[in-house]
């Protein structure tokens, strides 16, 4: 990771731009846990092991620039314990456990900053600006502190787009709003009105980003006149609104916006008081100041999949304390060098290289080159 960061810096100043030039990251965690009694509810992990990844997103390629593992677990001090001893972890010598038993493992304010104090220890230090995360907006301000500069929390489209389904399905709308006969009825046709919701505004999101080539202003001007164009869709008055103003919505007879979970020719009944909750809800991901958070269009997907690459040689539910971190930067670094450059390199390392020009060679650049198809075909609009 410190020769990523190197490289980073060096490709920045090749660009024309200062050394000390800030970057844009993302962060994730990922928490080991023996049972499934706690998934989900970060903040009260009964976990004894984390992971905080975090990528750069300067390149194509989004690279791990910075990992922090933390272990509460400790064979030896279980020992010694068990003898008598008076031992406090992580605080006697050869304790495999950097965190206390009684820390709150959910903290990814304290997991970020770590992270953050790892890039500063390099000689190539990065100064992060943007930390893009999964709705933990203390993550970015645990790292601001440690950085001792402002970091700016985006958010991710997924999750962000996630939490307005989430508030329009428990949104406190009036009873005839949505034409049903029973209050279950109607529960469930406002759960499927706040699904179809997420996916037209962030139909409307995705095509006005392209158009406009990301320009933060023209598209926070278009989307203003696109939440009066979805409000009057809903109602069943689609037409010249949603042709002169829609990034979704043709808005002609034969070419419209078609709902894939709510009933055909469906349409809301709205009063005033509902109009005025609906429109809280579009702005919720549409709204000036929300559209500023997600304008990079950045998200949290590499940290994602790196979480799933951890599978390979450490499952969620196993809690192994001694070699717990080498597994995570075993995979660490094979994520980032590729799988046959980073066996050739492990090879070198402990002292049996393998012979160039070999068959083995051969074959691990044959899947190297394999994996960085596949990677640009995936990356690739078709």
């Amino acid at each position: 990771m410190r020769g990523i960061r190197q490289k980073i810096q060096e490709n920045t100043t090749k660009c024309g731009l200062p050394a000390n030039s800030t970057i844009r990251a993302e962060g994730d965690a990922r928490y080991n846990n023996s049972t499934f009694s706690a998934v989900g509810k970060t903040s009260f992990q009964a976990a004894t092991q984390v992971t905080y990844t975090m990528c750069e997103n300067v390149t194509s390629k989004i690279k791990v620039i910075a990992v922090f593992c933390g272990n509460k677990l400790c064979k030896k001090g279980e020992v010694l314990r068990r003898r008598g001893a008076n031992v406090t972890c992580p605080d006697h010598p050869d304790c495999t456990a950097n965190v206390a038993a009684d820390t709150n493992i959910g903290n990814e304010k304290r997991w970020a900053g770590e992270c953050i104090r790892e890039i500063q220890r390099d000689p190539h230090s990065l100064t992060v600006s943007h930390l893009t995360t999964d709705g933990d907006s203390a993550a970015a301000t645990g790292a601001s502190e440690i950085q001792g500069q402002p970091i700016e929390n985006l958010k991710d489209l997924r999750h962000f787009f996630e939490s307005q389904r989430k508030q329009t399905s428990k949104a406190p709308f009036s009873a005839s709003m949505f034409p049903d006969r029973t209050k279950t009825d109607r529960e469930s046709v406002q759960k499927r009105f706040a699904q179809d919701l997420k996916m037209r505004c962030r139909s409307e999101y995705e095509n006005a980003y392209d158009h406009y080539g990301g320009d933060i202003r023209k598209l926070t001007r278009a989307m203003s006149y696109v939440v009066d164009s979805i409000l009057t869709c809903y109602r069943g008055e689609c037409g010249r609104p949603c042709q002169k103003h829609s990034f979704a919505c043709k808005g002609l007879k034969k070419s419209h916006w078609k709902s894939s979970v709510l009933p055909k020719n469906f349409k809301l009944n709205v009063n005033d008081n509902d109009e005025h909750l609906l429109r809280d809800c579009v702005n919720l991901t549409l709204g000036p100041k929300n559209l500023c958070r997600i304008r990079f269009h950045t998200s949290t997907q590499k940290c994602e999949s790196v979480n799933r690459a951890y599978l390979r040689s450490n499952s969620k539910c196993i809690t192994s304390s001694r070699n717990f971190e080498p597994k995570i930067h075993r995979v660490v670094h094979s994520l980032n060098e590729g799988y046959g450059n980073s066996t050739l390199k492990l090879c070198e390392a402990v002292g049996a290289p393998v012979v160039k020009g070999g068959k083995v060679v051969h074959l691990l650049k044959q899947q190297e080159k394999r994996q960085a198809y596949f990677r640009q075909r995936q990356q690739s609009k078709l």
